[in-house]
C-alpha cells in the first residue's frame, strides 16, 4: 500500500517523495524546510503517537501552524484529529484523545 501511494504521489506532484520513520520526523535536521507536503498513510494510528513521540507531534503542529501542507490518509486521517471513535464495540475499537489535534473534533469510523 505504502508503494502505492508513494508512486501516486510522485505522479501527481511531479515531485521527489522521500519515506520517512517517526524518529525522523522528531529528530531529522530541519526536514520542515525541505518538506512541501507532509503525508501519514495508513496503519494503527495509536502506533504513530509512540514513533513520534512529543517532539514529532509538536514539530508537526509547528510545520502546519507555519504553512506546512498535511494529507492523512485513513490512520493518518484518525490521527491527525483530536479525538476518535473507531468501530466501537468490536474487537478493532480505538478511542480516546490524539495528541496532534489537527482537526479539533471527532474522527469516526
Amino acid at each position: 500500500m505504502l508503494e502505492m501511494l508513494e508512486g501516486a504521489l510522485k505522479k501527481a506532484t511531479k515531485s521527489d517523495v522521500i519515506v520517512v520513520s517517526g524518529e525522523d520526523l522528531a529528530e531529522g535536521e530541519n526536514w520542515e524546510a525541505k518538506c512541501r507536503l507532509l503525508v501519514i498513510p495508513g496503519g494503527k494510528e495509536k502506533s504513530y503517537e509512540k514513533s513520534l513521540t512529543k517532539k514529532g507531534i509538536y514539530r508537526i503542529q509547528n510545520f502546519i501552524k507555519e504553512g506546512g501542507r498535511f494529507l492523512g490518509v485513513c490512520g493518518g486521517a484518525y490521527f491527525a484529529s483530536a479525538q476518535i471513535e473507531f468501530e466501537l464495540n468490536t474487537v478493532h475499537e480505538a478511542t480516546g484523545d490524539r495528541p496532534l489535534a489537527l482537526y479539533g473534533g471527532v474522527a469516526y469510523g
